[in-house]
């Protein structure tokens, strides 16, 4: 890619300081435990999980998931 043609960049620094990005991994440590580095979601994602009681369980379904994903 040409950097010349570069527009606009939005680093993760960036989206974590506006709130676009939330550590997952600092919320459910336990959860995302399959996982070398931080999870991170995206704002939205993160405000679908809701204040769910089972929070925990459906970010070790994504986590599992993703995982199953890469081994594909």
């Amino acid at each position: 890619m040409d950097e010349s043609n570069v527009i606009f960049t939005y680093t993760r620094k960036q989206a974590i300081a506006d709130g676009e990005q939330v550590c997952i991994s600092e919320l459910y440590p336990s959860d995302c435990r399959l996982f070398k580095y931080p999870v991170y979601f995206t704002r939205k994602v993160g405000s679908l999980l809701g204040n769910s009681d089972d929070c925990g369980g459906i970010v070790w379904d994504i986590c599992y998931s993703a995982t199953r994903l890469v081994q594909k």
